[in-house]
């Protein structure tokens, strides 16, 4: 299984290189997830026009999102338990914290840092965060993640887009 992670688009409106991820590398995913800071309506009404999107809100999405998102929640896929939240706190801690929401999610996916990060926890959970899509803070690439479940551990593919 497939699953597309990304967050912090920071959109108001789908832009020429988000429409290019879109049919690229979220439309042939298996699973859509979206970690927060979408911003605009139209961003995740085009997001959400995948079979399998889910998205939790985050810090800066527009009102109405944040409204009806929720700040956690709980998917499965291919028999894995995921949490996803956007996070919040202190940004060096927040993976921390929001694997602590998680305690039997395998693996937990988060965003607000702006980079990237994917580790095995030494209670054996996954901790990934996809990073920025367009607006990395670190000197590395924007871009998200194709998670790939099966037997044995999963895998993260990198997909570099600025």
């Amino acid at each position: 299984m497939r699953i597309a992670v990304l967050s912090d688009t920071h959109l108001m409106e789908p832009d020429a290189a988000l429409l290019t991820v879109f049919r690229r590398y979220l439309e042939p995913a298996d699973m859509v997830l979206h970690l927060g800071d979408a911003v605009g309506e139209a961003v995740w009404a085009m997001l959400n026009a995948h079979p399998c999107f889910a998205a939790v809100a985050g810090n800066c999405d527009h009102p109405a999102l944040q409204a009806s998102l929720p700040r956690l929640r709980r998917v499965e896929a291919a028999g894995w338990v995921l949490g996803m939240a956007h996070g919040w706190g202190p940004r060096s801690q927040v993976g921390a914290t929001v694997a602590a929401q998680f305690p039997d999610a395998a693996i937990v996916l988060y965003g607000h840092t702006h980079k990237r990060h994917w580790e095995r926890l030494p209670d054996g959970r996954w901790l990934l965060n996809p990073g920025s899509l367009l607006w990395p803070r670190d000197d590395g690439p924007g871009g998200l993640a194709i998670v790939h479940l099966g037997a044995g551990d999963p895998q993260v593919q990198w997909v570099d887009v600025r």
